[in-house]
């Protein structure tokens, strides 16, 4: 298969978005005005008619470009109409220009290679295809069990998980509840994800009548998956279960579509547990690399 490698500014974003709309294996992650956001002048590998595209995340670094993942995408890889036979996949990828000193890519889950020395990590899905009713009675017993307290709590509180517009108060109390912990998160990160917040996705926020926020919901949401891409909880959130709240509305709210929701795994086995709780089920991507021509 030949694929042509395409600068930014040739790129046809509008054949790009419809092509990737009509993958099979479509993401959020790649359509162009994410890409735009999180790896300003990305390139990309295409055929003759956008049916196989490889979007191709360039940074530069002293005069020197390479290919790596962009902050906050968890899945990139080849995009195709149809499924591609595992050596086909591996053959795009070997397409990559040998210009560039390094790749560093997270392929999506479909682009499975029987290639054991590749490294692989885990995201948790939910197939949202059944009713809720269904999707329920696969909830671990505990996370029924704090469901219902969770439910129990909301009435008595007058507690409300909603859909809201307030962006800010998203970012301003993830910000306060997860950045204390997490030292990882940079200003270059935070300026990323205030950014993301402002121009993609949607926030569900659980709060008391009075106004304090427990818990909020940061997805994504394309034509075939939702993606948890950012979420907090607050102390008192987790006395009052609101994140058992939220996950099990927004679940239900979403019942009955062609749609996988994507927790985004974990490393952290307690947030991968508390993820397959809801019926999740364990998928791998695979992390591909390459060395540059100066490298082999």
């Amino acid at each position: 298969m030949f694929l042509d490698f395409v600068k930014h500014h040739e790129i046809d974003f509008v054949k790009w978005d419809q092509s990737i709309g009509n993958s099979y294996n479509e993401n959020p992650y790649a359509y162009s005005h994410w890409l735009n956001m999180v790896s300003p002048g990305w390139e990309a590998l295409i055929n003759s008619d956008y049916s196989v595209l490889i979007p191709l995340p360039v940074k530069k670094k002293i005069g020197i470009s390479y290919i790596s993942q962009p902050r906050f995408t968890q899945q990139l890889g080849v995009f195709t109409r149809n499924p591609l036979e595992h050596s086909v996949i591996n053959s795009c990828l070997n397409s990559i220009p040998k210009k560039f000193a390094k790749v560093y890519l997270q392929l999506n889950t479909e682009n499975y290679m029987p290639r054991p020395e590749l490294r692989h990590r885990i995201t948790c899905c939910l197939n949202l295809e059944s009713d809720y009713d269904r999707l329920y009675s696969n909830f671990s017993v505990h996370h029924q069990r704090n469901i219902v307290k969770a439910i129990e709590i909301s009435k008595q509180k007058n507690h409300l998980a909603s859909l809201s517009a307030n962006r800010n108060e998203f970012y301003d109390n993830f910000k306060a509840a997860i950045g204390p912990k997490d030292s990882s998160l940079t200003k270059k990160d935070y300026d990323l994800m205030a950014r993301i917040i402002s121009e993609q996705g949607k926030i569900i926020l659980c709060s008391s009548s009075e106004g304090e926020i427990f818990s909020g919901l940061f997805y994504l949401e394309s034509k075939t998956k939702l993606v948890n891409l950012f979420n907090f909880t607050t102390p008192n959130g987790r006395e009052n279960k609101s994140m058992y709240l939220i996950l099990n509305q927004w679940i239900k709210q979403n019942s009955n579509q062609s749609r996988i929701l994507d927790f985004e795994g974990s490393e952290i086995k307690s947030i991968a547990k508390f993820y397959n709780g809801f019926g999740a089920i364990a998928k791998n991507y695979q992390i591909f690399t390459k060395k540059g021509f100066w490298q082999m």
